[in-house]
């Protein structure tokens, strides 16, 4: 079962991409293909669902979401996951969700949660 997220762990457009993407609204398996490959761009998404890019646009638009808010989401998701249960580095888990370095990650973490990820960690592990 997919890591949920409490509506307070993240703020903003991040939080309204998420719960609506889980309401099911999404085309089928773009949540899947973004957590299996957190960074892969929407043209390639699009080739993968055997539809348009436009056609994913227009489905999430519909949903008041963009690709790349949704893709953020994702990227969050499982950082926060690799974060809060691994003993990793924080560059391993920003690598794994998709991240082109710790620099990323801590800058998009703290948009979305007003906290760095090291802190983070701390707190769950309290």
């Amino acid at each position: 079962m997919p890591y949920r997220p409490p509506a307070s762990a993240l703020r903003g457009d991040i939080a309204h991409a998420w719960h609506d993407a889980q309401g099911g609204g999404v085309p089928a398996g773009l949540l899947a293909l973004l957590y299996g490959e957190p960074g892969r761009p929407l043209h390639e998404a699009a080739r993968e669902l055997g539809c348009a890019p436009r056609t994913v646009q227009r489905a999430l638009a519909g949903l008041g979401l963009t690709y790349d808010v949704l893709r953020q989401a994702v990227r969050l998701t499982i950082a926060g996951r690799l974060l809060r249960d691994g003993t990793g580095m924080v560059t391993e888990a920003a690598h794994a969700a998709g991240f082109y370095d710790a620099a990323h990650l801590n800058r998009a973490w703290r948009a979305a949660c007003d906290i760095m990820p090291l802190r983070y960690r701390a707190l769950t592990r309290v």
